[in-house]
């Protein structure tokens, strides 16, 4: 039955997750002078990014395939199902608050795109109130796992395919 969620899952890659950017000083503060925009990332500091801001979805996913390859209670695997939907928003987040390299950003914005879609099915998953759907909503879930998306950003950032630990 969720044979076809734990094929099609995770397909990021996985590290340290990052730290939270600072947000605008206090209204009090003295101005500043204007700041010029950030620089962009190298593609090596890129690379090391992406796969801190990844790594905490894909241990969610993990988690999620392992309990449903045990045979879990749908009703145990919603608590999976919240815990990527709160990975997936916190990746997003981050992703959209890099400054990327140029010649990846039409990559990180296909897996925004894709990580935004999954996230509603995500979160359908998450809150089921039956098994049938509980089974559809992580089905629609998994078709859209970003594999593609994450493979040519990766490939982008020059980093190997990933692999599944």
């Amino acid at each position: 039955m969720l044979a076809t969620v734990i094929v099609c899952s995770g397909c990021l890659d996985s590290t340290p997750a990052t730290q939270p950017t600072p947000g605008p000083p206090p209204a009090s503060a003295a101005p500043s002078a204007p700041q010029a925009a950030p620089a962009a990332l190298t593609k090596a500091q890129a690379a090391r990014r992406y796969l801190r801001i990844v790594e905490p979805y894909n241990a969610a996913l993990e988690r999620f395939e392992t309990a449903a390859h045990a045979n879990r209670p749908w009703t145990d695997l919603r608590l999976s199902a919240a815990r990527i939907v709160k990975a997936n928003t916190t990746q997003i987040q981050a992703l959209r608050g890099t400054h990327w390299p140029t010649e990846t950003r039409v990559h990180v914005r296909a897996l925004i795109a894709v990580s935004l879609q999954a996230g509603r099915y995500w979160n359908a998953t998450a809150k089921a109130t039956s098994p049938a759907q509980f089974q559809t909503a992580a089905l629609k879930a998994a078709k859209l796992s970003g594999k593609r998306e994450a493979t040519a950003l990766r490939k982008a950032l020059g980093l190997p395919p990933y692999r599944e630990p």
